[in-house]
């Protein structure tokens, strides 16, 4: 759990967007790998977001990097004490009320794949933040097998992060490259409900996912169930109810889905190349 210049570049167009780091939860006590001579690129390429001078590169953790994009606040969030994190808590389960509405922004910089019950602790997050606050996720999405319990895909962001559960997401993008890797390349990811279609990838190297969410209703998350968009799009077209989904007996709805499934051309790197719809190409 890190913060990377990648990361950085990220939490600077993050800002930019209108995030706000009063104050601030990381999930995680998160390292600093940041490169100061990157940083100082960064803070003259963006003037006022960041200040160096802020940041002391001789702690190991990134707390002064926040301090550095101007958070006021700052704690950090883990099961046990063993980094160090000013609060301990198990996101397995619901947290108290008493965090109800404490945050401006909650950094998920690589914990929540490591989470069995990931609904609950990604609903844990949404009820931490104030109104108005933001979610950033760093996750795994591809080629990461047994980095953590899961890998992520924009649709699961994209259905957390809907109006019916008081979220907008403000950003999704997806990098084709290690975490160690300073990447100025990201490939903006489309709503597979908006595309009407599953947005799919297959490729070779580590790919993760970077996200902001803002939320912009007091709404309690997952009221309703969350399907997947592109099951929905079917159930309409074959009048199907989904209070009462019966879609075992139509197995030539499942034949449809599969097909889509395995549609796409592998590339590697230039994911414009695999569906120039799914991912624009945006440099940072």
């Amino acid at each position: 759990m890190a913060i990377t210049n990648s990361c950085v570049r990220f939490l600077i167009w993050a800002k930019k967007q209108g995030v706000s780091f009063e104050k601030v939860l990381t999930l995680g006590h998160l390292e600093n790998q940041t490169d100061k001579e990157i940083i100082d690129i960064l803070s003259k390429k963006n003037p006022g977001l960041i200040d160096p001078e802020k940041i002391n590169w001789q702690d190991f953790f990134a707390d002064t990097v926040f301090s550095a994009l101007g958070a006021i606040s700052l704690e950090s969030l883990d099961y046990s004490g063993y980094e160090n994190a000013s609060l301990k808590y198990d996101l397995n389960e619901p947290i108290p009320s008493s965090f109800y509405g404490q945050y401006s922004l909650i950094v998920d910089g690589g914990t929540l794949e490591h989470v069995f019950n990931f609904p609950q602790a990604i609903k844990n997050c949404m009820q931490a933040l104030c109104m108005e606050g933001h979610f950033i996720g760093f996750s795994p999405a591809n080629n990461l097998m047994g980095h953590g319990f899961y890998q992520f895909s924009p649709e699961l962001f994209y259905r957390i992060f809907s109006e019916e559960n008081g979220f907008k997401i403000k950003g999704l993008f997806l990098v084709a490259a290690g975490f160690e890797v300073d990447a100025t390349s990201w490939y903006e990811v489309e709503d597979p409900k908006s595309l009407r279609e599953r947005v799919t990838l297959t490729n070779c190297i580590p790919a993760y996912l970077m996200v902001v969410a803002k939320k912009v209703a007091d709404t309690e998350p997952f009221n309703n169930r969350i399907f997947q968009s592109d099951y929905i799009i079917e159930w309409e077209k074959n009048n199907i109810q989904t209070s009462q989904p019966e879609i075992t007996r139509n197995p030539t709805l499942f034949t449809r889905i599969a097909r889509k499934i395995f549609n796409y051309p592998a590339k590697v790197e230039n994911l414009e190349k695999i569906n120039s719809r799914f991912f624009k190409k945006r440099n940072y």
